[in-house]
């Protein structure tokens, strides 16, 4: 052990090497060049400059050990303290390993399927990651600082949010900690690196007309998915709990699924209300035995590609009106044109139609049935005749009249007005800002914020909103919460939401001895003051609004 010179039968090597052995396995490293003469093959010395360049060489050598040795001493030391705070040795993880090691520690019960997916996502490309860069780094006791600031910043590369890094920033961190918090890198570096600043993007909520739209544009567009979409909005679940929707999560008797979210692990609550319901018995009557979804394609379509699902809702909000912020530009170049004018004749309007629809790149399928409803309504008839004998609902033909104006720019069905971009469905990136996806203003996630909106907007109370939703600020509260107030929760969200989420609720009230009253009607605002009034104070109330409204007159 010592430095060398290494003869190949291309002659001597330029370089002094040095050779040590730590734990059993030997390590070398070049050093310096040498200089001179060296010695022939048998001999010890060389010339002066040759055997001043070996002491240069045996200097730096020493360095290099005293470098390792000290990094020795320090692990030495780190065992002591183990052994003597736990009486054991700590053991020596392989990088290989961490995957299993994490998996093997003790996990919160909530631990969801998806997160530990997530883990060992990140932990893969980690560890993929350093055999590449890092080959002769093999155990977590080796990582440094320099390790870990190239695998993010090689995640920083790809194009990533800053959510996106943090994410494996944090689990990176978190895992090191658990499995081996001792090592340099952690300990000076990975420990204490703080987090990048998020930019959130907010959805932006549906109103009333927007979700119409979007189920009717979903129904002509793909059938499959609207169902998904009316549940969504019933239901304010996340999209990966509304595709995945099992019948033993549905009570269709009493009214209500049951659902143990996937991101939290929260068990939440929601009434089904008709629109709810429709599709709920629609799926019911072409379930297959055994088949333990609600909607087995789609839950399918999510287990296989969840972006897939994504891309088909984007379809349907084009469909309804929406549109990306390029497309926007691209559609609205009329900013001096004024008002749309009527079209001459069906001729003309046919004309405009072709051109508007060829422009916003409509598919074969939603240009047949655009030309039908615009024969048929210069033809003289109306939504209901329409919409009667091309087999559709009249929300939808009204839907598609209003989508042929915006592409024929022409007044069809409503006074002439001016040509104003579609609402996007993609956020702006900011200037500097860096992301792989732009954040999505409507999607998925835009159904849960329109329950919700809507829901605090008419005065549902929010611990009620909360048991809905899972949110863990109300978990302690919520737990002692019994099922009689089910029909609480149905009264005030069913009288304070909007019909095309809640649909025609009116629930008779009954009297303590048994007489059937009169359904009431009440405000959405009095409505959730009275959720938790006995019937008798209901009708009560009733009677006297009734009474004040009479003496209006």
């Amino acid at each position: 052990m010592g430095v060398f010179i290494r003869r190949t039968a291309k002659g001597v090597a330029p370089y002094w090497f040095g050779l040590w052995q730590v734990d059993g396995k030997r390590h070398e490293t070049s050093l310096c060049r040498w200089k001179g003469t060296p010695p022939e093959p048998g001999e010890k010395r060389g010339d002066a400059a040759f055997e001043k360049s070996r002491g240069e060489a045996e200097a730096l050598f020493k360095r290099i050990r005293e470098g390792e040795k000290s990094r020795e001493e320090e692990a030495a030391l780190v065992q002591k303290i183990h052994a003597a705070r736990y009486g054991g040795k700590v053991d020596r993880l392989k990088l290989a390993d961490l995957s299993a090691r994490w998996d093997a520690l003790p996990h919160k019960a909530d631990l969801t399927e998806e997160r530990r997916a997530r883990v060992h996502s990140v932990l893969s490309r980690f560890v993929g990651f350093m055999a590449d860069r890092f080959p002769n780094v093999k155990e977590a006791g080796g990582l440094t600082a320099e390790h870990f600031k190239a695998f993010l910043e090689d995640v920083d590369g790809s194009g990533v949010s800053a959510r996106t890094w943090n994410d494996y920033m944090e689990t990176v961190r978190s895992v090191l900690r658990k499995v081996d918090g001792n090592s340099r890198g952690f300990r000076e570096y990975l420990a204490n690196l703080p987090k990048r600043t998020v930019s959130t993007v907010h959805r932006r909520p549906f109103d009333g007309a927007e979700l119409d739209a979007i189920f009717a544009a979903a129904a002509d567009t793909d059938p499959e998915l609207r169902p998904v979409l009316v549940a969504a909005a019933c239901t304010a679940l996340r999209r990966g709990d509304v595709c995945r929707l099992r019948w033993d999560a549905v009570d269709l008797a009493e009214g209500f699924v049951t659902v143990k979210t996937a991101k939290t692990g929260e068990t939440v609550e929601i009434p089904i209300f008709p629109p709810f319901r429709a599709v709920l018995e629609d799926a019911a009557a072409m379930r297959k035995k055994g088949v333990p979804y609600v909607w087995p394609k789609i839950a399918l379509a999510y287990a296989r590609n969840p972006y897939g699902l994504n891309w088909r809702l984007g379809k349907v909000l084009a469909a309804a009106g929406f549109a990306k912020p390029e497309r926007e530009a691209k559609a609205s170049p009329h900013e001096n044109a004024g008002k749309y004018e009527a079209p001459e004749d069906a001729e003309a309007a046919a004309a405009m139609l072709e051109d508007g629809m060829e422009r916003e790149g409509w598919t074969a399928k939603r240009k047949d049935k655009a030309r039908r409803i615009l024969a048929l309504h210069f033809e003289g008839k109306n939504g209901v005749e329409i919409a009667a004998e091309i087999g559709t609902g009249k929300g939808a033909v009204s839907d598609y009249l209003h989508a042929m104006e915006t592409a024929g720019r022409m007044a069809l069905v409503s006074e002439p007005k001016r040509d104003t971009p579609a609402r996007a469905t993609l956020a702006e990136i900011g200037d500097g800002e860096q992301r792989k996806l732009r954040g999505s203003l409507c999607g998925w996630h835009s159904f849960r914020t329109t329950f919700c909106t809507l829901a605090l907007a008419n005065g549902v109370p929010m611990d009620i909103l909360r048991k809905i939703t899972g949110h863990r600020t109300a978990e302690i509260v919520l737990k002692h919460y019994d099922r009689r107030g089910r029909d609480a929760m149905r009264r005030a969200i069913g009288n304070a939401m909007p019909k095309a989420i809640a649909g025609a609720v009116a629930a008779p009230a009954v009297a303590p001895d048994g007489d059937a009253l009169e359904a009431v009607a009440l405000p959405a605002d009095l409505a959730g003051m009275l959720a938790d009034a006995d019937p008798a104070t209901i009708a009560k109330v009733a009677r006297l609004l009734a009474k004040a409204k009479g003496g209006r007159k």
